[in-house]
């Protein structure tokens, strides 16, 4: 089966099960509504470090790394703006967005925000030239943010396309989750599924023109898919003081692990650390 269409299958599965559904006469009264702006200004900040263990997919570089890491997690919402820039959780980024309409268990937002962080490409010189890879810039993408939940799980799917003309491409974005008892400990668990289509994964896992010589070819790998688990773990130490944890496996499909400025098919993520919350 193709990589797409398997992932699409796979996509279907995880999402269907959770869309809302008609459950009682009180339910079919219930019309959708565009979202009423409200005046209240809400925020959560915290500061934090972690030691940090990341092994990316790419080859020609040093794509094992541990080290310390310093960290900002800021939560504001003003009417129906917000602004979440997470970056003791895994996966971590930061996305502005816009309550557009919602029912009680769904919703759809504007959203915008780096998809695509990038690399920082090889400047080691020991290794020769056509074994490095070049830097790939951050993206900026906007677009739809559909959401829902339940008692047991909650999802989201983005679909977003690049504006800041990096690769000018569409990236599909989903995950569920949902939270696991353990006591003091607030544990959350999700399943993630991407879709990266033509231009976006030609531009991050293949073989760019500057790339190309003798001994590397030209390669577009075109739209592919990426899979991931990631789970985190807060235990609270004090009023302020929070200890937390984390760890992501995740892989792609096969004609990203064949381009030849990747090395493997399959990646890890893992910190633990302190949070001081204000």
């Amino acid at each position: 089966m193709k990589p797409l269409k398997s992932t699409i299958i796979c996509l279907s599965v995880l999402l269907l099960p959770l869309l809302p559904s008609v459950a009682s006469a009180d339910d079919v009264i219930l019309e959708p509504v565009w979202v009423e702006e409200e005046k209240s200004l809400y925020w959560d900040l915290s500061l934090g470090v972690n030691v940090y263990q990341h092994q990316d997919i790419y080859a020609g570089f040093d794509s094992d790394m541990t080290g310390f890491n310093f960290n900002l997690n800021l939560s504001v919402e003003y009417k129906n703006f917000y602004l979440q820039a997470e970056r003791s959780q895994i996966p971590n980024g930061a996305n502005l967005g816009y309550h557009l309409y919602e029912r009680i268990n769904y919703g759809i937002d504007l959203v915008a925000g780096v998809y695509q962080p990038g690399t920082a490409g090889d400047e080691r010189t020991d290794i020769p030239h056509e074994q490095r890879h070049h830097r790939r810039e951050a993206d900026l993408s906007a677009g739809v943010r559909f959401y829902g939940g339940n008692d047991y799980v909650d999802y989201y799917l983005d679909v977003v396309r690049d504006i800041s003309d990096t690769h000018s491409g569409w990236i599909a974005r989903s995950m569920v989750s949902t939270d696991i008892p353990a006591g003091n400990w607030e544990v959350r668990a999700g399943l993630g599924v991407d879709i990266y289509f033509s231009k976006t994964a030609n531009y991050t896992f293949g073989v760019l023109d500057s790339e190309v010589n003798p001994s590397r070819p030209a390669y577009q790998p075109g739209t592919t898919a990426g899979y991931y688990f990631a789970i985190h773990a807060d235990y609270p130490l004090s009023a302020n003081w929070v200890f937390d944890a984390g760890f992501l496996v995740g892989g792609y499909s096969d004609n990203v692990a064949d381009s030849p400025i990747v090395n493997r098919q399959y990646r890890t993520s893992s910190f633990v650390g302190l949070r001081y919350v204000f």
